[in-house]
């Protein structure tokens, strides 16, 4: 810049220095004048915040106080009370607490015990009636601390039934000095607190604790401006309350305003004096910066133009190159992309303008999107400024780039290079070069180089290997070849070389080579001649074809003749040289082993032969080898899976080959069906030749793990339920014995829950499966993993055991071996039930043996025609004739000729399957005799095959009969007759008698016997103790159980039954004695309820007039003893004035026999004192008076006095009331003329008066006004109640339409806004309402805010249950006015209280006192709500049909209180 345009000293100063430190002087007295207002501001805010810190305090110990003072004036009223009034009474009190607190949730009453009896709540109570209180510590800590100190207690904070935290408090209920309950009341902390702080001011940022619990929080405490917590002890628990500052006192935008006025004030004097000097510089500079600017922009023009030429120059030159290019700026988007790069990015080039890179690239290359290689690579080069470069690949499509980047100052140049071509060429390189060294190992081929001109020869490692040789020959060159070639292909050696050097390109020839061992063999050599440098090189290769060369021949021989057989037959074909090795194979191998055919040719038979059979393999081999065919032989073979085939060959040798050919067949199926048929036929041979079950169900285990090598087996028998040993000869020991008797069950093992379930169970592994929970312990550590069972059932279905298969591996059955297990389960069915039908035959027989030959009676063996076939000895004797003589003589022949039809029908009827009994008439070899025949056929499969006949001789028998019967007859007669039950059994125990009256007492039917089990366990064994040889049993309280948890309380004996001197059985004797021991346990009870109750009991006898019986407590209430009570008549003890009600009351009732109740007297103490008794009293039939008393001389005392003192202050109440209205009237005569003459004066005297004479009258007429207005309330608020109340029908709607037409004037100056509701119809006095809504209005508009507009709300809701008549009402007058302190709510109804001074809000303090009085009157309540600032709720509560002022009960006094603080 020149010279001219610089500005001069003067312009600097004139237009800078002046203008700033004028603004800098404004800037300096605003900032001290708002450093005054804002000290000013914080220090009243502090101010406020310990104010409203108090106030909050004082209103949560106000409403806790509150809380607690109800529940402690229910404890003592419940105390004052019996506990049958209780209920009532609590019921009562606890319903207007619930209804007036709204923090309480549920009242409760507890006896001493803590236990619940009485419970009150305003929803679903959740704790039932008994139950105990104190369970939890922390209740049970406020219990025993008021049993500590006999005072109100708050608990530590507990989660209600609601989910939400509150906290009991618990009172003492006291009686007579002793402690009989406790009050409950439950506080619900978010109905509490909202309730108490709804109005107070600075709670809406308040934090409550108790502890280190927050019981209580709202909005966020800010520890700037907040007060200090403040600690409160309330009730046994410390609260600690912080108030947050919620808001400045005031609004600070004022002292703001100040500052910021002050500052643009300052601001605006600078800058107007700056411009009116720059104005005068920017004219002159302006000139001069116009001509500078044209020439700059003409300048900037032609660079624009030159930029543009060689940014288009470049642009062509980057779209033409076969390169891609692109370009991105600083954040990676794309700002160029030439058509290439776009090609190869598989996108449009203007597509991918302001696209970031990596969403393009990270989708294309490998390791290429953000946070990739790539990524990181770049970030690099832009921060050094350095290019890089690096390959990226798609190796899905098979393309490689090569990536350089070029950083620069607008961001990154990228040259991509597609190396796709050659990165593939170097692939197939390395692979072709990997492909070749690993077909020269398998080949068994090595390479080599020979230098002609230095005769330097090289030998690769294979190369090496091949010749035997540990090193190339080096510089021996041709000559160590030739020691290496066998002698006789020298010649072709040397013919090669001289081939080679004459210029041959290539040279293939076989050679014989010898191994430095002496080993001859055969290799190929393959050689090129090739020119490296100028240097003639022969570069070859060398391959080992011994082998190939010694089977090649036969080989191709046996191959053209076999071919088409091998390929078609389907059993496999093998050719084998001597040594076992397979020179072919047939298609059917790869079928049948799953081995390609390829992959076993040149490999040994071993590999395909079992283990345990490749020495009988070779040897069968070389058996045929020698010449000695061998068209079956058997081996097994193992498959490429693992499983072993049973194989059936066929071979033979070929000399000419030199070769085996073989045919193999695979016959696994048929081995497994001749071993299990071969396995069953030993079985089956076994059970028929009467071997033992143990060794036939061995033969079968062993059986079936022939056909399953690798499994272990067992068979167990099922016997009563529980499993034991049958057969497991390789299972382990320990094993067996420890599931030997093992229960069957749902989870019992494999065999257990086979048995129990009757399938098969199949567990593939132990470790894991549920069903072997209980027993995996005993079986892993023998190394068993799988189990799986099948149940033996018999052919009726029954369960005999289980046939179990263990494994030692993890595994599941296949379908032949499960059909397998079938089978062999099948046959231990069958053996097993063989066995058992052998046992049963012999046994059978056995006792049918014993019974037909020892039988008392007569036996005959009849055939199908009726004749003898064989006779016991018993029938010899009846019949009088020899077992021989008796055969083969017909039956019906041995009875008269009247029997022999029916004899024969009862035959033939026996012959068809149907027994038979009659009586018959035998005709014997002497005389005849009456007998009992019994028929029986001999079934056998549902077919008869003879019979038998039973013949008993009944001549003794009958005469015995006719005895038994007379006796029985009256044994009967006379124990039917008997009121006691009589039991009689056999020798075994079995009954044989029971009468009418045992089987009632019992329970048991009346016709027939029972079975023993039926019978009490205590008869049975009773019975048992006869039947063991005791001579007696009984006892006189014993008890039978019946079933049913009944019991039968009897007094028993016992006796044996002796027959013949011999033991028969028992007799039971027993008797119903349950009436006679409740009676004894009823009498017990009640006298030790009698002896240990702390009530008064007596027993009086209205005869005599004499105390039959008289309880400790009696004694103890009268003083004195027993003995002494037994012995007076009742008349001594009652009181003279007393005597004649008590005896007309004990005659009344002697005779009439009615019920006794709340008859009260006096009786004398021993000591001369008197006491009052209420008695209840009943007579017995017998004509004594059980009778119950209870103290009431200290009630009775009460009700006296409380009674007086009633009277009193009625008679006070009515004085003061009489003397307010008196002295009102009185006041206002004198009152009047204070004021006229005050007036006269001032308007006489008005200018001849100073100025303090003038003061001094109007100060003296105010006073007569303010006297007035306090005559005129006084007299309002006795007129309340002394004025009669006219109870109509009152529409409170259309009462405060009319206040607020009065009020209208107030109204409108207060500016105020009245919200009413729908309001109710009571039946009220019309005049008292109106001066209630009157009173609540104009003081919700007297007390308003002056810094908010007035708002009062007047609403109404009914109170009680939905659907029911509403029976009272709720009325609420709310204001967002001052507010008050909670401390005060019960100050502000009393009359002439205020809480404000007087010049600050007029009035005399009556108006409340007055609403809450016309409420009572009416049978209401009234309550205020509020807290300072906050506005303030006053609620009245109506009957809705009001029953008029009942009896007068004593007002407060007309006078000043002692209360702190100024009065409202």
């Amino acid at each position: 810049m020149n010279d001219e345009s610089a500005p001069s000293a003067d312009e600097v100063r004139r237009n800078w220095f002046a203008p700033v430190a004028t603004g800098m002087l404004v800037v300096l007295l605003t900032t001290i004048l708002w450093s005054v207002l804002d000290r000013r501001q914080a220090s009243l805010e502090a101010a406020l915040a310990r104010s409203r810190q108090q106030g909050l305090t004082t209103a949560l110990r106000a409403g806790m106080d509150v809380q607690a003072t109800a529940v402690q004036r229910l404890a003592k009223r419940l105390g004052t009370v019996d506990e049958p009034l209780r209920g009532e009474l609590f019921n009562l009190d606890a319903a207007a607490f619930l209804a007036d607190m709204p923090g309480l949730r549920a009242l409760a009453y507890a006896d001493k015990d803590r236990v619940l009896r009485l419970n009150l709540a305003r929803s679903a109570p959740g704790v039932g009636l008994g139950a105990k209180l104190d369970e939890a510590p922390d209740r049970r800590a406020v219990f025993d601390a008021v049993d500590a100190d006999g005072v109100v207690h708050l608990s530590a904070p507990v989660q209600l039934l609601s989910g939400q935290p509150g906290e009991l408090l618990v009172a003492p209920v006291v009686s007579s000095g002793s402690r009989v309950g406790y009050v409950v009341a439950v506080v619900a902390f978010d109905r509490f607190f909202p309730s108490l702080l709804a109005a107070q001011e600075g709670a809406d940022s308040l934090l409550i604790k108790q502890g280190r619990q927050t019981i209580f929080a709202r909005g966020a405490v800010r520890v700037p401006g907040s007060a200090p917590a403040v600690t409160m002890s309330l009730y046994g628990q410390q609260w600690s309350v912080t108030s947050g500052a919620s808001g400045r006192i005031a609004d600070q935008r004022p002292t703001w305003m100040v500052l910021l006025l002050g500052i643009a004030l300052a601001a605006l004097l600078t800058w107007a004096l700056s411009l009116s000097g720059l104005a005068r510089a920017r004219e002159r500079q302006a000139m001069l910066m116009s001509g500078r600017l044209r020439d700059q922009v003409h300048a900037r023009e032609a660079m624009q133009a030159a930029l543009a030429d060689a940014e288009k120059d470049m642009i062509a030159v980057l779209e033409s190159i076969s390169d891609g290019v692109f370009m991105v700026d600083p954040t990676w988007r794309f700002t160029y992309v030439n058509p290439q790069a776009a090609r190869m990015l598989q996108a449009d080039a203007g597509a991918l303008q302001d696209v970031s890179c990596w969403s393009v690239l990270g989708g294309l290359l490998d390791d290429a999107g953000a946070g990739g290689a790539m990524h990181r690579r770049w970030q690099d080069a832009m921060r050094d400024g350095r290019p890089v470069t690096l390959e990226a690949t798609n190796e899905a499509e098979g393309c490689w780039y090569e990536m350089r980047a070029y950083p620069h100052a607008r961001g990154l140049t990228v040259y991509m290079h597609d190396i796709s071509e050659r990165k593939r060429r170097e692939r197939e390189l390395l692979k072709r070069d990997a492909d070749s060294r690993h077909a020269l190992q398998l080949g068994r081929m090595g390479s080599w180089e020979l230098y002609l001109r230095s005769g330097y020869l090289h030998w690769s490692p294979e190369t090496c290997a091949i010749f035997g040789v540990e090193e190339s020959p080096g510089e021996k060159g041709i000559e160590a070849l030739r020691r290496r070639v066998h002698p006789e292909d020298w010649e072709a050696l040397l013919d090669d070389q001289r081939r080679l050097e004459r210029g041959d390109e290539r040279v293939d020839r076989r050679y014989r080579m010898i191994r430095p061992d002496g080993e001859v063999r055969v290799i190929r050599a393959l050689a090129e001649l090739v020119v490296k440098e100028g240097d003639p090189i022969v570069a070859g290769a060398v391959q080992d074809i011994t082998e190939q060369e010694r089977v090649r021949e036969a080989l191709s021989q046996a191959m053209e003749a076999t071919q088409l057989v091998m390929d078609s037959a389907p059993d496999v074909i093998i050719v084998l040289d001597r040594e076992g090795r397979l020179l072919r194979v047939s298609a059917a191998a790869e079928r049948l082993w799953g081995y390609p055919v390829e992959s076993l040719v040149g490999e040994s038979i071993a590999r395909l032969v079992h283990p345990d059979d490749v020495a009988a393999t070779f040897g069968a081999a070389a058996d045929i080898a020698a010449g000695h065919p061998n068209p079956n032989f058997r081996n097994r073979n193992l498959t490429r899976d693992g499983r072993v085939l049973h194989m059936q060959w066929s071979g033979i040798w070929s000399e000419r080959a030199q070769c085996i050919y073989a045919i193999g067949r695979d016959h696994s199926e048929l081995h497994r069906v001749e071993q299990l048929e071969a396995a069953q036929r030993q079985v089956l041979t076994a059970i028929a030749s009467g071997r033992s079950l143990p060794d036939v169900l061995e033969a079968i285990v062993r059986a079936c793990e022939a056909q399953q090598p690798e499994s272990l087996c067992s068979v167990l028998l099922l016997e009563d339920g529980r499993l034991r040993h049958g057969a497991a000869p390789h299972l382990p020991r320990q094993y067996m014995k420890a599931i030997d008797g093992a229960a069957i069950g749902p989870e019992a093992g494999s065999c257990g829950t086979a048995a129990w379930r009757r399938e098969r169970v199949v567990v593939s592994d132990i470790a894991t499966d549920p069903l072997w929970a209980n027993y995996a312990a005993l079986a892993l550590p023998h190394g068993l993993q799988a189990c799986w069972s099948t149940p033996i059932l018999a052919r009726n279905g029954s369960v005999l055991g289980t046939f179990a298969v263990y494994y030692g591996e993890i595994r599941e059955p296949g379908t032949e071996e499960l059909a397998a297990i079938d089978g062999l389960a099948a046959l231990a069915s069958i053996a097993i039930e063989h066995e058992q039908a052998f046992r049963q035959l012999s046994e059978s027989e056995q006792r049918f043996r014993s019974l037909f030959d020892h039988h008392p009676d007569a036996v005959f063996a009849l055939d199908a025609e009726g004749r003898i076939a064989q006779a016991n000895a018993a029938a010899s004797a009846l019949l009088g004739a020899t077992p021989a003589e008796l055969r083969q003589r017909l039956f019906a022949r041995f009875f008269i000729e009247d029997e022999h039809s029916r004899i024969e029908a009862a035959l033939a009827s026996a012959a068809g399957g149907e027994a038979g009994r009659l009586q018959v008439e035998v005709q014997g070899a002497q005389d005849r005799f009456p007998g009992y025949l019994v028929t029986l056929p001999i079934m056998v499969e549902q077919r008869a095959h003879g019979l038998f006949a039973v013949l008993q001789d009944h001549r003794e028998l009958r005469s015995a009969q006719q005895a038994t019967m007379n006796q029985l007859a009256l044994l009967s007669a006379v124990a039917e007759s008997v009121g006691e039950g009589l039991l009689a059994v056999d020798a075994s125990g079995v009954p044989t008698f029971l009468n009418r009256t045992a089987a009632r007492l019992l329970d048991l039917p009346s016709y027939g016997l029972p079975h023993p089990e039926a019978l009490p366990p205590e008869a049975r064994s009773a019975v048992a103790g006869i039947l063991d040889g005791r001579d007696l049993a009984g006892s006189d309280d014993a008890s039978f159980s019946l079933g049913d948890g009944r019991v039968l309380d009897v007094a028993y004996v016992a006796t044996p039954l002796r027959i013949g001197g011999r033991l028969a059985g028992a007799v039971l004797a027993f008797r119903d004695i349950g009436d006679i021991k409740e009676a004894r346990r009823s009498l017990l009870d009640r006298q030790r309820f009698f002896e240990l109750s702390l009530e008064v009991f007596c027993i009086f006898d209205g005869g005599s007039g004499y105390f039959v019986q008289v309880n400790p407590a009696f004694c103890r209430l009268l003083g004195h003893d027993e003995a002494t009570l037994l012995a007076m008549p009742l008349v001594e003890l009652v009181h003279p004035q007393d005597r004649m009600a008590t005896e007309d009351a004990v005659t009344w009732q002697y005779e009439s026999g009615e019920p006794l109740s709340h008859f009260v007297n006096r009786l004398r103490r021993a000591d001369g004192s008197d006491v009052w008794l209420e008695w209840t009293s009943r007579r017995s039939p017998e004509g004594q008076i059980f009778a119950v008393a209870r103290d009431v001389t200290a009630k009775r005392q009460a009700d006296q006095a409380l009674e007086k003192a009633m009277d009193d202050l009625r008679i006070r109440n009515r004085e003061l009331q009489d003397f307010a209205y008196v002295a009102s009237h009185d006041l206002q005569e004198p009152l009047r003329k204070i004021q006229a003459f005050s007036d006269r004066l001032q308007s006489r005297l008005a200018g001849q008066l100073d100025e303090s004479s003038s003061d001094y009258l109007q100060r003296m007429g105010d006073a007569a006004s303010r006297m007035q207005t306090l005559i005129d309330d006084l007299l309002a608020y006795s007129r309340v109640g002394t004025r009669p109340a006219a109870l109509v029908p009152v529409d409170l709607s259309a009462e405060l339409a009319t206040v607020l037409d009065d009020l209208d004037a107030r109204v409108q100056e207060a500016g105020a806004r009245i919200d009413t509701g729908p309001l109710p119809k009571l039946q009220a006095d019309p005049s008292q309402m109106r001066q209630l809504l009157q009173n609540l209005l104009a003081n919700a508009l007297k007390f308003r805010a002056p810094d908010r507009p007035c708002l009062v709300r007047i609403s109404a809701r009914p109170l009680g249950e939905a659907g029911i008549t509403t029976e009272r009402w709720e009325i609420s007058v709310q204001d967002n006015g001052i507010g008050f302190d909670p401390s005060y709510v019960e100050r502000i109804f009393a009359p002439f209280q205020r809480l404000h001074p007087r010049n600050v809000y007029p009035g005399t303090g009556i108006g409340l006192a007055i609403v809450r009085r016309i409420v009572e009157r009416h049978g209401g309540t009234v309550w205020a709500e509020g807290a300072s600032g906050q506005g303030a709720r006053f609620v009245v509560v109506m009957p809705a049909h009001a029953a008029g002022p009942a009896r007068e009960l004593p007002d407060a006094p007309l006078s000043n209180r002692d209360l702190p603080g100024a009065s409202s």
